[in-house]
């Protein structure tokens, strides 16, 4: 047997007389892979180099591989009931978009390297979509490592890529008079635009959480509220998730609020008899009047329309700024932060972060506003 660097050959002989070299060698993770070749012993010697430059380069394939296309598939799997279904919805879209399955696709893990990352991101860097390059980053990054830990790699080749950095945006929040102004403008026998949107800034709830609310969450007897689950469209088709931060809440209504609830509720009754349809603890809070048929399962009103509304009554309201639904939410942060001074643990609790440091993170420039604020009740305190 001759030694060839970290693997081995040893000649053979086939019972029809032809003749050559059995290679083994080990790779990476300590794995021992053979292969016969019939030829001369140099053709064998120049095969194991081969195999061994590769495998120091990171492109070595074993038997078990996987191939990109594939491995995004069990990725998934893995990662359903870890991760919300609207994010789990990102991470296939884009681990599976067709410029990405054009350059990763037809490769195996093991030969994907750090230049073939850099051209997935440069289909968002080179339009300067930073943002969805960074997201393109961290599901690819995520991925490679499972590959990892499920032993089918060695090495992750998102690590050598640097990770793009896109400018942070400053959250948009309606000040006192724009929100006055945008709700004057809900017409005024519109209830539900009225109750859908003042319990959306009084809860902080996101769009999805919104539609996922049931009448049986409502408690009457300590007037609150039971955040359990989400409700999304994907293609076409509504389907109830759990929550982004997959917690449950409680959390309490002011009497106003509360209140407007009940009067909405009488006004739901009255459009369900219309309809010849008993409500259910399990019909939707925001249900869609047209799904309110006899014998049929009763459907939240689709989260994209409450979008849709929302632009339009911002227009009606002629506020300037282009807001979006979701900084509905930063309004709420900035209501407790600026105009209440709450902190970040209330106000994480409200809007239901993972960890008040991300609540910190993400509005750094309200809490330094309510800093300077706290310095100058100080200075006025300790003069006194």
């Amino acid at each position: 047997m001759a030694k060839w660097q970290r693997g081995s050959m040893t000649a053979i002989k086939n019972k029809n007389g032809s003749s050559g070299y059995r290679i083994r060698w080990r790779d990476n993770s300590g794995k021992q892979h053979e292969k016969t070749l019939i030829g001369s012993k140099s053709e064998a010697r120049l095969e194991l180099n081969k195999v061994l430059r590769q495998i120091d380069t990171g492109e070595f394939v074993g038997r078990n591989s996987s191939m990109y296309s594939d491995f995004v598939d069990t990725y998934i799997k893995a990662k359903k009931g870890n991760i919300a279904e609207i994010t789990l919805n990102y991470y296939r879209s884009s681990l599976k978009d067709s410029r990405v399955l054009k350059i990763l696709g037809k490769k195996r893990l093991q030969a994907i390297k750090s230049e073939d990352i850099v051209n997935v991101l440069n289909i968002w860097t080179k339009d300067d979509k930073l943002s969805s390059a960074k997201h393109m980053y961290q599901y690819l990054n995520g991925m490679f490592n499972f590959a990892i830990n499920m032993d089918i790699l060695n090495s992750n080749p998102v690590d050598k890529v640097p990770k793009p950095r896109p400018k942070r945006a400053e959250k948009k929040a309606m000040t006192q008079d724009e929100w006055n102004a945008f709700y004057r403008a809900i017409d005024e026998n519109d209830f539900y635009s009225k109750t859908y949107f003042r319990l959306m800034v009084v809860s902080g709830l996101r769009r999805s959480e919104m539609c996922g609310l049931r009448l049986g969450d409502i408690n009457l007897s300590d007037r609150s509220l039971s955040v359990q689950r989400a409700y999304l469209v994907t293609q076409g088709k509504g389907v109830y998730t759990d929550t982004k931060n997959h917690q449950a809440q409680n959390m309490p209504i002011d009497d106003e609020t509360y209140d407007l609830i009940m009067s909405y509720l009488d006004n739901l009754n009255i459009v369900a008899m219309q309809y010849d349809v008993k409500l259910t603890p399990n019909t939707p809070l925001f249900v869609n009047p047209t799904t309110l048929r006899p014998n049929k399962e009763a459907k939240p009103i689709n989260p994209d329309s409450w979008s849709k509304w929302f632009i339009k009554t911002c227009k009606k309201a002629k506020i300037d700024q282009h807001f979006t639904i979701h900084e509905l939410r930063h309004t709420t942060a900035s209501i407790l932060i600026l105009e209440l001074g709450y902190d970040a643990l209330v106000v994480q609790k409200r809007l239901r972060h993972a960890d008040a440091g991300f609540t910190l993170n993400t509005y750094t420039h309200l809490f330094a506003g309510a800093q300077r604020q706290a310095s100058e009740d100080l200075g006025k305190f300790l003069k006194s």
